[in-house]
């Protein structure tokens, strides 16, 4: 089960794939991906790309990657999640980004 975490403000909840549009204005965003490591995407098919892997990489239990989201609207402003989880050495990376 994905856990999902919420204040009076924000949510953080699972990325979906009617997420779409939303991943790819966040890394199809020049100052978003400067220091990303990732090139910045031209196309649809990229957001729906990294989607599926958040996906994979949570059932694998390698990472988890949440939508930050406003409990007001719920416009999604941003992801946030670990990276590289290790559970052996118990060490994981940190990244988000936000519109």
């Amino acid at each position: 089960m994905f856990p999902i975490m919420q204040t009076d403000r924000l949510m953080l909840r699972e990325i979906k794939p009617t997420d779409e549009e939303v991943i790819f204005n966040i890394f199809s965003n020049a100052q978003v991906t400067q220091f990303y490591g990732l090139e910045r995407f031209t196309n649809r098919k990229q957001a729906t790309d990294l989607i599926s892997h958040f996906q994979t990489i949570f059932n694998q239990k390698r990472g988890i990657r949440w939508a930050i989201e406003l409990v007001a609207d719920q416009t999604v402003i941003g992801t946030i999640g670990f990276n590289n989880w290790t559970t052996i050495h118990h060490r994981a990376e940190i990244g988000y980004e936000l519109l």
